[in-house]
C-alpha cells in the first residue's frame, strides 16, 4: 500500500507569520524542488542556488475567491504578495500524528507550547502548529525542547498571549526555504489562469551579494573565515541559520584578494576548496559548512541493498584524474606599518561640493608595482592633514590649500579602505592627495605540489589553486588524496532515485535525508558493494497525492577512512585506507 505524506506550502505575506496556501497550489505540473551541490567531482564543494517551482491558482476558484489574487499588478492582488517574501515547502510523515496542544503562551519573542501528551521530539526538529485563532502561531517552526511535553519557538513580539483555539502540533520536515523571486501570471481570461512561482534558497543571496568590507583574517581557521564572511553581509543576505564545523586548518592570511568587491559565493568557494569542505544549504535554509574530518567520521544513516528505483554510476572519464597539481601561495608582510598601500595617481582629483560628504573606496596595490594588487594590515587610521589627505580650491592644485576644511576618517579592511571626506568650506574643494599607509601583504610566488600515477587511459590532469592555504604538507597530502580517490571510477556512485511513497522506510529517508548525510549502497548489476556515499544534492518531484519522487546526487563519502587496526576494510594500507590530511 502506498504511503502518503501530508504537504504544506507556507508563505509569509506578513513578516513572521506563515500562511498555509496549499489549497491554491495546482496539482499539475506539481512542485519541483532541488538544492545542494551539483556534481561529485573533486572541485564540487559548494552548492549552487536551490529552487522550488510551482503554480498557484489565479482564477476565482482560489482561496481568496478573486481573479488576479496572485498577480502583483492586479487590483485584486493578495495583501503582502510580492517579490522577496519567504516561502517554504513542508511535509509530515503519516506515522507522525498530530498531538493535542494544551496551551501556547508568549514571553517576548518566545512562544512556549505545552502538549497534552509527550511530544517525543528533539531540539531543532520542526513542528507544524495548526488551529490557533491567532495566525502568528500557526505554521511550521524550528523548536527548542524544554521538557517531555513542552517546547518553544520564536514568534512576533506582538502575538496575543495566550493563544486560543483547538490547537495541534505535528512533526514536520522542511524541504525548501527560500524567497519568491519569480511571479509569472498566465495572461487571458480563457487560459489556465495560473501563476508560475520560483523561489530561490539562500545560496542565491550569497551569489548576488558582493563582498568587500571584511577584515583581514590572521591565523584563522576556515570556520572563523566563513563566519567573518557571513557576518559582513547585509542582514537580508545572511542565511536564516548557520551550522559551521570547527576548522581543521589554519590560514596565516585570508581575504587580501577582494579588491573591487568579489561575489560572496566565490569567496566561500575559495575557502571550501582550500580546506576541502562541503558547503551547502539544507532544505530548511540552514547554511552548513562540513569539514573534511566530519565526512570521514560520519556513520551511514541507511543501507540500500538492491532496493531502489534508479541508480546511476559513472560511465566515462569525466571525474577521473591521475595527475593532480595543487598550488599554494605563501604571503610576506612588511615589518612596519610605513608602506603606502594606496596613493592617489598624479594629476587626479576628487570633487567635494561645499558642505558635502563623499565616501570613496581605495584598493591596495604594491607601492613597488601599482599594477599588482596586495592586502594590507595595521593600517594607520590616525590621519594627518597634509600627509594622508590634502585638498585645494582648484582641480589642478593651482588654487588655495583647503586641507584644513576637510574632515577625514578611514575604515580599513583586508584589501580596501573606505574614506569619509566632508568639505566644511564655503566653496568646492578638490582632494588632491589620499594615502593609505600600513603593512603590505604580498605574494612572492606560487608553490606547486604534485601527485601522479600511470594508468591505461593516459594522463588526466587536475589543477587546483588553494587561495588561502599555505601549508605545504597539507597541499602535498591533498594532492595525494585526490589522485588516489579519483584515479579510477570504480566504486563511485553518481545518483540514486527512489519513490517515497513505496514504503514507510523510503518516505522517512526522503524526508529526513539532507546534503551531507551518508548512505550505503549495494547493487548487484553495477557491482557496487557496501559503498558509503555522501548526499550532495536533493531533487524532489511532487504531484497529486502527493506522490514524491526523489533523486539524490551522490559522491564517495569519506575523505579518508579512520584507521582501525585488524579490521577488514579499515586497515589495508594503500587500498582501503590511505593517508589523510
Amino acid at each position: 500500500m502506498a504511503v502518503t505524506p501530508t504537504l504544506r506550502v507556507e508563505i509569509q505575506f506578513t513578516t513572521g507569520i506563515w500562511a498555509h496556501v496549499t489549497a491554491d497550489v495546482r496539482a499539475a505540473p506539481g512542485i519541483h524542488v532541488r538544492y545542494g551541490i551539483n556534481g561529485n567531482g573533486p572541485t564540487d564543494c559548494v552548492a549552487e542556488t536551490g529552487e522550488c517551482t510551482l503554480s498557484l491558482r489565479n482564477d476565482a476558484g482560489n482561496s481568496g475567491g478573486l481573479v488576479g489574487y496572485y498577480s502583483p499588478l492586479h487590483a485584486n492582488v493578495r495583501s503582502g504578495w510580492t517579490y522577496g517574501i519567504p516561502m517554504q515547502v513542508v511535509f509530515s510523515h503519516p506515522d507522525d500524528v498530530a498531538i493535542s496542544v494544551s496551551s501556547i503562551t508568549r514571553s517576548g519573542t518566545t512562544a512556549t507550547v505545552t502538549t497534552a501528551s509527550a511530544h517525543g521530539r528533539a531540539t531543532n526538529d520542526y513542528m507544524t502548529i495548526a488551529g490557533a485563532d491567532q495566525a502568528d502561531y500557526n505554521g511550521t517552526w524550528k523548536i527548542t525542547v524544554t521538557g517531555g511535553s513542552t517546547f518553544t519557538f520564536t514568534v512576533l513580539v506582538s502575538a496575543t498571549t495566550p493563544a486560543t483555539g483547538t490547537m495541534t502540533a505535528r512533526r514536520a520536515y522542511v524541504k525548501h526555504r527560500g524567497k519568491v523571486r519569480m511571479i509569472d501570471p498566465d495572461p487571458g481570461a480563457y487560459g489556465p489562469q495560473n501563476v508560475q512561482i520560483v523561489s530561490y534558497d539562500g545560496m542565491r543571496d550569497l551569489g548576488e551579494t558582493v563582498l568587500r568590507e571584511v577584515g583581514l583574517q590572521t591565523n584563522a581557521s576556515e570556520s572563523v573565515c566563513l563566519t567573518a564572511v557571513l557576518d559582513a553581509l547585509p542582514a537580508n543576505s545572511q542565511p536564516v541559520a548557520r551550522s559551521i564545523d570547527t576548522g581543521v586548518d589554519t590560514y596565516p592570511y585570508a581575504f587580501d584578494d577582494l579588491q573591487g568587491g568579489v561575489q560572496t559565493l566565490g569567496v566561500i568557494q575559495d575557502i571550501a576548496v582550500s580546506s576541502y569542505m562541503l558547503i551547502f544549504m539544507k532544505g530548511d535554509g540552514t547554511f552548513i559548512a562540513q569539514a573534511r574530518d566530519t565526512r570521514a567520521l560520519s556513520a551511514s544513516a541507511y543501507t540500500f541493498n538492491n532496493v531502489m528505483h534508479g541508480l546511476r554510476v559513472p560511465s566515462d572519464l569525466a571525474n577521473v584524474y591521475n595527475l593532480v597539481r595543487i598550488t599554494i601561495s605563501k604571503r610576506t608582510i612588511s615589518a612596519a606599518a610605513t608602506e603606502e598601500l594606496y596613493t592617489m595617481p598624479t594629476g587626479a582629483s576628487l570633487e567635494i561640493p561645499s558642505n558635502a560628504t563623499i565616501t570613496p573606496f581605495t584598493d591596495y596595490s604594491d607601492p613597488d608595482d601599482r599594477q599588482v594588487a596586495i592586502g594590507g594590515s595595521n593600517v594607520v587610521t590616525a590621519l594627518v592633514s597634509g600627509t594622508h589627505y590634502a585638498a585645494n580650491s582648484a582641480a589642478d592644485g593651482s588654487g588655495s590649500d583647503l586641507s584644513a576644511s576637510i574632515t577625514a576618517s578611514l575604515t580599513a579592511w583586508a584589501s580596501t579602505a573606505k574614506w569619509t571626506l566632508t568639505n566644511t568650506a564655503a566653496q568646492t574643494a578638490y582632494i588632491r592627495t589620499l594615502k593609505v599607509v600600513g603593512k603590505a601583504l604580498r605574494r612572492p610566488g606560487p608553490q606547486v605540489f604534485e601527485s601522479k600515477s600511470t594508468q591505461s587511459y593516459g594522463t588526466r590532469p587536475l589543477e587546483l589553486e588553494l587561495k588561502y592555504q599555505s601549508d605545504g604538507r597539507v597541499a602535498q597530502s591533498y594532492a595525494e588524496y585526490l589522485e588516489n580517490q579519483y584515479r579510477t571510477f570504480s566504486n563511485q556512485v553518481g545518483e540514486l532515485e527512489l519513490l517515497g511513497n513505496y514504503s514507510t522506510d523510503f518516505l522517512t529517508q526522503v524526508l529526513a535525508r539532507e546534503p551531507g548525510d551518508v548512505i550505503t549502497v549495494t547493487e548487484a548489476q553495477t557491482g557496487l558493494s557496501l559503498i558509503d556515499a555522501v548526499i550532495h544534492s536533493v531533487e524532489l518531484d511532487i504531484v497529486a497525492g502527493p506522490i514524491v519522487r526523489c533523486r539524490w546526487g551522490l559522491a564517495r563519502a569519506a575523505v579518508f577512512q579512520p584507521w582501525l587496526a585488524g579490521t577488514v576494510g579499515r586497515s589495508e594500507a594503500g587500498t582501503t585506507t590511505i593517508p589523510g590530511f
